[in-house]
C-alpha cells in the first residue's frame, strides 16, 4: 500500500508496486531522492492540520523528524499531514567580492524558476498537494508557498500563467519540528499576543492570560500545530542539525514556515549595498551570507467558486464527492450514495471583501491612525514611529470569509503576492501578522565583517547625507500592500495599505526573549541528560546563561546566536544551546546584550534576565499490554484482527503516539492512538504467522517498545451438534465449539425435526 512509501529508502522503494523513486536535482549541492506513491492519493478537501510526520518514519531512530513537537496533533491525518513531507529548504550562499560586490557562490539555481517547478512536482506526488489542476483543467497555486529567510539571495519566482500547468508534468523523469510549543517569553506582557488566544492559537504562547471573547476563527489552528511550527522556525534558522541531534534525528525544517508571519523588511538586505555603493565598496570583503529558501508543500486548494455542473455532465464518470469538491469552494455533493449523486453550488459570499483594522489583536502600547477604507498607519500610543526591533502584532478583518496575502511591492496582483498572514490560505474573517523592523545601524552592520569595519562604515555614511538619507528613507518607511479574495474569487477593490515608520535614532530597545522552543517548564524524557533549546530574541544579540542569577558579565556560558540582520525567523533571532540536565528539575538564567557590531562599546543594551526551566518525567513510558498473542483460529482464509496496545507512565499517564510494524515492514501509525489505549483493526489478514513490533512515544520524548507474535490458523474441522432439545418451548442446539449458526442450517434442522421428531 502507498502509505508505507515514505518509510522506504530508494533501495527498497520498488519492492512495493504502489511506490516509485523520485529524484529532484536542482543544484550540485541541493538534490535528494525520495520514495513516493506510484499514483498520488486523493485527499479530503478541507481536511488538514494533522501532522503524520509526528509519528512517521522518523520516530525512534530519527526522533528529530517531528515526533515530539506534534505528538498531540495527529488527529485527522488529513491533507496537510501528507503534504508536510514535501517541505524542503535550500541554503543559498552569497559572498562579498572586492571588487565586484555580492555574488552567489552556492546553490544559485535555487533562486530560479526551476526550483519552484521541481519542488512542486515533488510536492504533488505526495497527494493533492502543491499547485495542481482539477478535473475541469483549472489550476490553482494555493497549495505551496516560498519563503526566503536571511541573506542576499532572491526569492525564486512563483509559477505563473501557463507555467502552473507546465510545472505539473515538467521534470517528471527526474519535518520537522522540535519539541513542544514556544514559550511566551516577552509576549506574556503584551496585550496583543495574549489576545491571540481569541483566534484559536493560544497554545503557541502558553495559552496566554486573557480569556477569549471572540472565537470567529475558533479552533482553526490547534496550539500543538503551531507549537510544531515554532519548532520548524528554529530548524529553518539554520540549526536543524543541532536540534535534530538533540532528539536523535536530523532536522530539515522549513525556514520559519508560513503558518505564522513575521513581516520584517528583509528586502532591506539590498538597501545597504545600494545606498553605500562606492562608500563601503572595500569593506566586508570575503564575508558570506546564507539565505534559506524554503518550498513549503501544503494541501492543494480548490478554485474559488467553481463550475459545479461540470461534474454532472459525463455519464462515463459518475460524479463523486471528491470530483465535485475539486471543482471549487462552492461545490458540494448532494444525494451522495443514492445513485442520484449531483454536484451543486452552495450560496457563496456576495460582493468583494471589505477590509478594516482589527483593534483587538494590536499590541498594547500601539495604535492605528489615519484609518480609512484604504488602510491605516501603525504608531505608538503617543503617535510616534516604532522603535527598531520592537515586536508589534497587527490584525486586519474582512466582512466575509476571505484569504489574504500581502506584498512590500505596490502593484502586485493577488496571485503575484507571496506574503501570507497567520492563517495562510484558509478562508477566515480575521488575519493576523507579527512585525518587527531593523535599525539603520543594523543595516550598515550587515555589510561589514567586524566592529572596526562597522565603525568606519558608519562614520562614512553618517557624514554622507545622501547615503544616510537613502537608507533612512527605506528603513524608516515601510508599506505593506494587502489583497484579500473571498470564496467566489472576488478581490477587494483598490489597494489596502498598512504603513509603518521606524525611529531613526539609536537602538534603545533592550534585547528580550520573545519565545523559546521547547517552552519553559516543558517535560523531557526521564533518562535525558542534555537538551538543545532555542531562544528567540527580538534583535541581533549576544546571550549568556548560568544556573544561578548573576550579572551578564559574570556569566561564563554562551549561546550560539545568529546575528546577521537577515537571520530573523518568524519569532526573532535564534540562539541555541545544549543545556545539561543533571536534576529532575533544571533552572537556567539567560541574559542578552544587543548590537554585537559595537564590540565592547558601553552603549550596548543588556536585557532583563529570563528564567527557563526544563523538567524530567518521573517515570518511563511503558507498553503494559499488547494483544492478540498465541494461536487464533478462524473459519476463512482472511479474517479481521484487532491489535490493541496499552501504555502507562511517562508524561500524562501513558498518553502517547504509537506505531506498528508487521514482519519487519515499515512502521505505520495506529488508526486510533494519542491516548493510553491504541487500536489498529486489520480487516483481512491472511492465514499465517505474524510478528508485530510496536513503538510508542509521548510528548516528553519517552520511548517504549514492545512485540507480540500470533498465528492465524484456518479451522478446517466443521462444528458438530452435540445435542438438540426443547427447553420450556424453546429449541436449544448445543455444539462442540462457539459459532454463529447460519439461518439455512437452522431451517434444515427444523425440517429434520418435523420429519423424524426429537
Amino acid at each position: 500500500m502507498w502509505e508505507d512509501c515514505s518509510g522506504r529508502n530508494i533501495a527498497t522503494c520498488s519492492q512495493n508496486p504502489d511506490c516509485t523513486p523520485k529524484v529532484v536535482y536542482i543544484d550540485e549541492d541541493f538534490y535528494f531522492t525520495a520514495c513516493v506513491p506510484q499514483y498520488p492519493p486523493g485527499n479530503e478537501f478541507g481536511q488538514g492540520g494533522a501532522i503524520t510526520s509526528a509519528v512517521g518514519s522518523e520516530l525512534g531512530g530519527n526522533l528529530g523528524g517531528g515526533a515530539l513537537g506534534d505528538v498531540g496533533n495527529l488527529g485527522s491525518g488529513g491533507s496537510e499531514s501528507i503534504c508536510d513531507a514535501g517541505t524542503k529548504t535550500c541554503v543559498v550562499v552569497y559572498e562579498k567580492k572586492c571588487p565586484g560586490g555580492w555574488e552567489c557562490v552556492k546553490n544559485c539555481e535555487c533562486e530560479k524558476i526551476q526550483f519552484t517547478q521541481q519542488m512542486n512536482n515533488y510536492c504533488r506526488t505526495l497527494g493533492d498537494c502543491g499547485a495542481y489542476t482539477n478535473i475541469a483543467g483549472k489550476t490553482t497555486d494555493g497549495g505551496y508557498s516560498i519563503k526566503k529567510e536571511g541573506g542576499k539571495a532572491k526569492e525564486p519566482p512563483r509559477l505563473m500563467g501557463l507555467e502552473k500547468m507546465y510545472a505539473i508534468n515538467a521534470f517528471s523523469s527526474g519535518l520537522t519540528s522540535i519539541t513542544g510549543s514556544a514559550d511566551p517569553g516577552f509576549y506574556n506582557n503584551v496585550q496583543g499576543m495574549n489576545l491571540l488566544q481569541n483566534f484559536g492559537i493560544e497554545d503557541m504562547f502558553s495559552a496566554g492570560k486573557v480569556s477569549a471573547n471572540d472565537d470567529q476563527l475558533g479552533n482553526m489552528f490547534s496550539g500543538s500545530n503551531l507549537g510544531g511550527t515554532v519548532g520548524g522556525a528554529a530548524v529553518g534558522a539554520g540549526i536543524g542539525g543541532g536540534i535534530g541531534a538533540a532528539t536523535g534525528g536530523v532536522g530539515v525544517g522549513f525556514a520559519g514556515g508560513s503558518t505564522l508571519t513575521v513581516i520584517s523588511p528583509l528586502g532591506l538586505a539590498a538597501i545597504g549595498a545600494l545606498a553605500v555603493v562606492g562608500i563601503m565598496y572595500a569593506l566586508g570583503c570575503g564575508k558570506q551570507e546564507e539565505t534559506e529558501i524554503t518550498f513549503e508543500c501544503k494541501a492543494w486548494t480548490q478554485p474559488s467558486g467553481g463550475n459545479c455542473d461540470f461534474c454532472n455532465n459525463d455519464p462515463q464518470k459518475p460524479c463523486s464527492k471528491y470530483r465535485c469538491e475539486s471543482l471549487g469552494s462552492n461545490c458540494k455533493i448532494v444525494n451522495e450514495g443514492t445513485g442520484y449523486d449531483k454536484c451543486t453550488s452552495i450560496q457563496g459570499e456576495d460582493g468583494p471583501p471589505i477590509l478594516s483594522a482589527d483593534e483587538k489583536i494590536l499590541t498594547e502600547g500601539y495604535k492605528y491612525q489615519s484609518v480609512s477604507n484604504n488602510g491605516f498607519e501603525v504608531r505608538t500610543s503617543s503617535g510616534e514611529c516604532v522603535n527598531p526591533f520592537s515586536p508589534v502584532t497587527i490584525g486586519i478583518d474582512t466582512n466575509v470569509l476571505s484569504s489574504c496575502r500581502y506584498s512590500e511591492e505596490s502593484g502586485e496582483t493577488y496571485e503575484e503576492m507571496s506574503g501570507n498572514f497567520l492563517e495562510g490560505e484558509v478562508l477566515s474573517k480575521n488575519h493576523t501578522a507579527l512585525t518587527f523592523f531593523p535599525s539603520v545601524d543594523s543595516i550598515i552592520a550587515g555589510e561589514t565583517n567586524n566592529p572596526a569595519e562597522f565603525s568606519q562604515a558608519s562614520e562614512i555614511i553618517k557624514n554622507n547625507q545622501t547615503a544616510y538619507d537613502s537608507i533612512l528613507d527605506k528603513a524608516g518607511e515601510i508599506n505593506l500592500y494587502v489583497k484579500c479574495r473571498n470564496m467566489n474569487g472576488l478581490e477587494n477593490t483598490g489597494v489596502y495599505e498598512v504603513n509603518f515608520c521606524v525611529k531613526p535614532g539609536p537602538d534603545l530597545t533592550p534585547p528580550v526573549v520573545l519565545a523559546t522552543a521547547p517552552k519553559s517548564d516543558s517535560y523531557v524524557a526521564k533518562n535525558t541528560t542534555s537538551w538543545i533549546t532555542t531562544f528567540f530574541i527580538n534583535e541581533p544579540a549576544e546571550c549568556k546563561y548560568n544556573t544561578s542569577d548573576v550579572g551578564y558579565f559574570e556569566m561564563t556560558k554562551t549561546l550560539n546566536c545568529k546575528n546577521n540582520l537577515n537571520d530573523a525567523t518568524l519569532l526573532g533571532y535564534p540562539c541555541t544551546v545544549g543545556l545539561s540536565l543533571p536534576e529532575d528539575e533544571n533552572k537556567f538564567y539567560i541574559k542578552c546584550r544587543d548590537q554585537p557590531w559595537l564590540g565592547e562599546d558601553t552603549k550596548r543594551n543588556i536585557g532583563a534576565g529570563y528564567v527557563y526551566t526544563l523538567k524530567k518525567t518521573s517515570t518511563d513510558l511503558t507498553i503494559s499490554s499488547i494483544s492478540p498473542s498465541g494461536t487464533i483460529t478462524r473459519g476463512s482464509e482472511t479474517s479481521q484482527v484487532d491489535l490493541i496496545v496499552s501504555t502507562t507512565g511517562g508524561f500524562s499517564s501513558g498518553e502517547a503516539a504509537c506505531q506498528y510494524s508487521i514482519n519487519t515492514q515499515p512502521y505505520i501509525t495506529f488508526a486510533q492512538t494519542l491516548s493510553n489505549e491504541h487500536k489498529q483493526t486489520f480487516t483481512s489478514l491472511n492465514i499465517g504467522n505474524y510478528s508485530i513490533d510496536v513503538r510508542c512515544i509521548d510528548s516528553a520524548g519517552n520511548l517504549a517498545y514492545g512485540n507480540t507474535n500470533f498465528n492465524l490458523e484456518l479451522d478446517t474441522i466443521p462444528p458438530g451438534i452435540t445435542r438438540i432439545y426443547y427447553d420450556f418451548g424453546d429449541l436449544v442446539i448445543e455444539t462442540d465449539e462457539d459459532l454463529q449458526m447460519a439461518q439455512v442450517w437452522i431451517s434444515e434442522i427444523l425440517k429434520f425435526i418435523k420429519l423424524y421428531g426429537t
